[in-house]
């Protein structure tokens, strides 16, 4: 008998690979288990009629005998081994299936670890423990009882005998004759009385008996599940029909079972539905709807800026604003509507889109969420973006109208979020080209299709060059030249950012150590810009000084562009990483100063080195005394900061003149030269031609 004791149970392993035995075998080493292993159903079944073994893990998928079926035939001759299926191909529906028919006490999905392998072993016998003794418990309290029935040819009862406990598990009084089948039907919930006449009419008229399943009614009012099995035979003298039914109380498992239903359709955290309810109710909606004809609408919602919330006041607080919003949006929905939250901070809503509802729906959740949350003593305010999407014809599924809402809710969170956006064909080409220039991308970095460009950076007083900024570029198989502009917001999107910044890091140092062997009278800098996701990155400084050392370069040669704006999104994060690039002896630059909204106090405690002065501000500042007011108070403010200046988008001479009269010191621009190949950059140093 299987004891959860520190004794040592036996384990039976079934898998006809000899590697995944091997495997599993490893897995219990030094473990309080006696292992044995089986290459087939016929094997383990030898293996079990002789020797003693407390739990029995089989593969599904085997020649012969299926796991199924080989631990349903276990469960026949060895009701007390515990019983657990190793699948790679388990399903929810086979899983509820299997557990609740008995055949298995729980899954473990392949491949499988240690820890999960421990866990299902120690809770696979103590649950086989609790199992029989509430069987023994169950069976002393009378929840499992009988009858039998004797049938004459013409199908009269000659005589009913109930088992003793049936009082008890009936809830029948000590006067209450055990004399016929009644007594049961009486007890029967009236929905399901057909159910248990028909099981015992068919016994009797086909000589077979298939399980039935019924509710009996208690005094209280509360309902019992019960379980019929049944067996039907000929007397050996031909004329009377014997019927033997056996009625197990089987409320605690169909509790187990509403309890996995219930988990597998709605959502731990908010008890609304989730995304397999969504595909639930839109599947069905859409049959409807080919015979009535009516459109449905169904809106995708999202929280906006809601990682800000759990990334400054923590996930826990998050769970709480996500449970209160889940509360207020279940008070909008119209009648027969449910909300459905699909994960994170994204819900949904299916509605019929009778006389314009959804519209109005929509608005009504946005007007509903301008009123703040007050969670603890902390309010909040929330904004939504809502993607809406309505099925075409009777052709249209839930998977398309789900892709096509979501489509809209990315929409509308890209046109400056709080607003609502209807899906159109368009978007859906968009977000076609979207997803194959992710996958592009991704292909790209595996092809080395990413190269840089060198733009020359010239001290305006000198017009020699100084350095370079390292501009990156596509060169797609297909497509050809494709600009940063392009893919760029795509690469941010998708996260693939943040291994294309580490590419241009490797190719920036790469350069420079390819420049520093020149030796040269002076070895150019090289600048490249770094993304606000990159900043986000705890490990981005140690990843940059990691691939600085592993080309042994000079960390003074290479500048970390980055834009005011990048900087202010999460100040405090991004100044301790520029503070370590900078302990580090890299070299910092603010990129596009004047387009973001950085203060001066901030300002201060940037360790920067440059300011960069937008092209905006120099464009056409020869005859715009505004821009030219503007240019010439950010060089006052940087030179009272101690930083330099680089202009960029210097066009003409007259402007290389100005910044020349106001203390600028670097400038680039299509003046001097536009960006090079690495092999071009090097050939001329200085510049001086262009004043003569």
């Amino acid at each position: 008998m299987v004891d959860s004791s520190e004794t040592t149970n036996t384990v039976l392993f079934v898998d006809d690979e000899k590697r995944v035995l091997n495997t599993l075998k490893r897995l219990l080493l030094g473990e309080p288990f006696n292992v044995l292993t089986a290459e087939s159903a016929a094997a383990a079944l030898k293996i079990l009629n002789t020797t003693p073994v407390d739990i029995i893990i089989s593969d599904e998928r085997m020649p012969g005998m299926r796991g199924s079926d080989l631990l349903t035939e276990v469960k026949r001759l060895y009701p007390d081994i515990c019983r657990i299926m190793l699948t790679g191909h388990a399903s929810l529906e086979a899983s509820i299936n299997a557990i609740n028919s008995g055949r298995i006490f729980r899954f473990l999905l392949k491949p499988v670890t240690k820890v999960d392998l421990l866990e299902a072993l120690y809770q696979g016998i103590d649950e086989l423990v609790q199992y029989n003794r509430l069987l023994r418990l169950s069976q002393q309290a009378g929840s499992v009882c009988s009858f039998e029935v004797q049938i004459d040819p013409k199908g009269r009862q000659i005589f009913t005998r109930w088992s003793d406990n049936a009082r008890g598990m009936l809830a029948l009084d000590n006067t209450q004759p055990l004399d016929n089948l009644e007594i049961l039907f009486n007890k029967v919930h009236p929905d399901d009385v057909a159910t248990a006449r028909r099981g015992c009419l068919f016994c009797m008229d086909h000589n077979q008996c298939p399980s039935a399943e019924y509710r009996i009614i208690l005094p209280d009012g509360q309902y019992r599940w019960i379980l019929q099995t049944s067996d039907v035979s000929m007397e050996a003298s031909g004329k009377t029909l014997r019927l033997l039914s056996v009625l197990s109380d089987i409320t605690e498992r169909k509790i187990q079972q509403e309890q996995l239903e219930y988990q597998a359709y709605h959502d731990d955290l908010t008890g609304l539905g989730n995304r397999a309810r969504l595909l639930e109710i839109l599947s069905e909606k859409l049959s409807k709807e080919s015979a009535a004809r009516q459109q449905l609408a169904l809106l995708f919602i999202d929280l906006d800026n809601f990682k800000l919330v759990n990334d400054s006041l923590g996930h826990s607080f998050g769970d709480l604003l996500l449970q209160n919003y889940a509360r207020r949006l279940t008070t909008l929905m119209p009648v027969n509507t449910e909300a459905i939250r699909l994960g994170g901070d994204e819900f949904a809503i299916v509605v019929q889109n009778i006389n314009g509802e959804v519209i109005t729906l929509a608005d009504k959740i946005q007007k509903a969420m301008e009123q703040p949350f007050k969670i603890g003593e902390i309010e909040i305010f929330v904004s939504n973006s809502i993607g809406i999407a309505f099925n075409h014809n009777s052709n249209d599924s839930a998977l398309k109208m789900i892709r096509e809402a979501d489509t809209a809710m990315y929409e509308a969170k890209s046109h400056g979020k709080n607003s609502i956006h209807f899906f159109d064909e368009k978007m859906h080409d968009k977000a076609t080209r979207h997803f194959k220039m992710t996958s592009d991308i991704r292909k790209g970095l595996s092809n080395n299709e990413f190269y840089l460009l060198f733009q020359p950076i010239v001290n305006i007083s000198t017009l020699l060059v100084e350095g370079f900024e390292a501009l990156l570029r596509w060169e797609h198989p297909e497509e050809g030249l494709i600009m940063p502009d392009s893919f760029i917001p795509v690469a941010e999107e998708s996260g693939l950012i943040i291994p294309l910044g580490n590419k241009v890091v490797e190719m920036a140092c790469a350069q420079a150590k390819e420049w520093e062997a020149v030796k040269s009278s002076i070895t150019p800098f090289i600048s490249f810009n770094v993304s606000v996701h990159q900043l986000r990155q705890i490990d981005f400084a140690t990843r940059v000084t990691d691939t600085i050392k592993a080309y042994d370069i000079d960390p003074y040669l290479l500048k970390v562009e980055i834009t005011e704006s990048g900087v202010m999104d999460d100040a405090e994060t991004s100044l301790r990483l520029l503070h370590a690039l900078r302990k580090e002896k890299l070299r910092l630059q603010i990129d596009d100063f004047g387009t973001g909204y950085s203060s001066l106090s901030y300002l201060r405690r940037i360790p920067a080195d440059n300011l960069k002065i937008d092209r905006s501000f120099v464009d056409g500042m020869e005859n715009d005394e505004e821009k030219l007011a503007i240019v010439k108070t950010i060089i006052t403010l940087a030179d009272s900061l101690g930083m330099d200046v680089v202009a960029e988008g210097i066009e003409t001479v007259e402007q290389l003149k100005q910044l020349r009269k106001l203390g600028c010191k670097y400038g680039q621009g299509f003046l001097f030269n536009k960006p090079m190949s690495k092999d071009k950059a090097l050939l001329k140093n200085n510049y001086k031609d262009i004043l003569k």
